[in-house]
């Protein structure tokens, strides 16, 4: 994780805050790959997650800090493909915005500024 967490810094520092978010998907079925995207991103704790492929019904959101820990929890059933999130609590840094349901699971990496 330490080897992760340098070249991330590494790599941060040479192209500055606009960090693109990291996007791990799994696939559904053969054909079907679910992506999310978190936008805006960096943000300042209020963002929507989009997630193209899929619905967000009985999804799992966990947001985890970069020990792995669980900061955020939520269980989305909007039926669509977007849902706000709040994180204004939380503390600047970055994050790991996982999204599971029965069917997929796929995470995507969130900068928080404040």
């Amino acid at each position: 994780m330490d080897v992760v967490n340098s070249n991330y810094e590494r790599a941060k520092g040479l192209i500055g805050d606009c960090v693109e978010s990291v996007v791990n998907s799994l696939p559904v079925s053969l054909n079907q790959t679910v992506k999310m995207q978190l936008v805006p991103n960096p943000n300042r704790g209020q963002f929507e997650m989009i997630v193209d492929g899929g619905l967000l019904r009985n999804a799992q959101v966990e947001v985890l800090n970069l020990l792995g820990e669980t900061v955020y929890t939520e269980l989305v059933n909007s039926g669509n493909n977007r849902h706000t999130l709040q994180l204004n609590q939380a503390a600047a840094g970055v994050y790991t915005v996982q999204l599971t349901n029965g069917s997929y699971k796929t995470s995507s990496r969130l900068v928080l500024m404040k």
